[in-house]
């Protein structure tokens, strides 16, 4: 019996040569020459890019799958930005405090920009992170009461280079401020109905708002709630209760009181008359008075040192007064 034929290995299957029948075999010479292992993963390489291409070309005919994930993104990031505003609110460090609402600022979070605008403001950096036209919109549906006041303040004197003088906005954030319970927004509010700034001159509104200042203990709303009592503007008169008010803001050291409580006593007008208390409350007065007129002296003086003409002015008429 002859010998079997041996089998011959198929050349299209050769390690060496793995193009398929009826294939055109399109390798480089450098891949021919690559060893088993290469080859390999550079078939997975191939296939991973193919795979991601896949994945990205998916993507762009579903975006609803865009959608879902931008989605998740954002409640993660307003998560964080909550997250930084919660931890500024209970801060007590001012450069730390800045930091969180700035974190939070970065990531949306609207009641953070509008504090962020604030601390730059109080704290006098060069310029401002947002324009205000944008946050007194901000400010209006998402800001603090605190900031809403600032903002309100900014509005009420003008700050240059920062915001223009504007008194009806003024009047609107300090009434968010002053809803939320914030004193000196009251009285800020107060005082514009009581001079018909950026609102409507009403009497009785301004002895509404100094009266929920006043009852927070705010001195100077004391005392402008004691002139509306003791001349009967925008309530009935009352010579005892304004004596009452001028009393609470005098024994807080507010010499506009002590002066206003010491005529009180001269006159024996809502107190019995006492010439000696009158004395000793004017003098109280005076001190408090000299106290506030030495610290706008320096202010002028500092200005005046720089070469400013009006502070020069100002600074020789309050010298006389010193």
């Amino acid at each position: 019996m002859s010998e079997p034929a041996r089998p011959q290995r198929n050349p299209a299957l050769s390690e060496c040569n793995p193009a398929q029948p009826g294939r055109t075999d399109t390798r480089t010479d450098a891949d021919r020459q690559m060893t088993p292992s290469r080859e390999k993963r550079k078939r997975r390489q191939t296939a991973k890019a193919k795979a991601t291409a896949a994945t990205i070309s998916a993507r762009k005919q579903t975006p609803g799958a865009n959608q879902k994930n931008r989605k998740k993104l954002a409640s993660q990031q307003k998560r964080r930005a909550v997250d930084y505003f919660t931890k500024a609110e209970a801060e007590m460090d001012s450069q730390k405090k800045y930091k969180l609402f700035f974190n939070a600022a970065k990531n949306g979070h609207l009641a953070s920009q509008v504090a962020v605008y604030v601390l730059h403001y109080i704290n006098d950096k060069p310029t401002a992170p947002y324009d205000h036209d944008t946050i007194y919109q901000i400010a209006l549906e998402h800001g603090r009461g605190v900031d809403q006041k600032y903002i309100g303040r900014m509005y009420d004197n003008g700050v240059k280079g920062w915001v223009p003088k504007d008194l009806a906005k003024a009047a609107r954030l300090y009434k968010l401020a002053a809803d939320k319970g914030d004193a000196q927004a009251q009285w800020y509010l107060g005082e514009m109905y009581a001079n018909g700034n950026g609102v409507k001159t009403d009497k009785s509104s301004a002895a509404r708002f100094y009266t929920l200042a006043a009852d927070q203990g705010l001195p100077y709303a004391q005392w402008s709630l004691g002139v509306v009592y003791n001349y009967g503007d925008g309530v009935a008169k009352d010579l005892h209760k304004a004596a009452q008010l001028y009393q609470l803001a005098a024994n807080q050291g507010d010499c506009y009181a002590q002066r206003s409580l010491g005529i009180m006593f001269e006159d024996g007008a809502g107190v019995g008359a006492d010439a000696a208390r009158a004395a000793g409350l004017y003098e109280q007065a005076a001190c408090g008075q000299a106290g506030i007129l030495a610290e706008v002296a320096q202010i002028y003086k500092d200005a005046a040192d720089e070469g400013d003409a009006h502070a020069i002015r100002c600074l020789v008429v309050l010298d006389s007064h010193i």
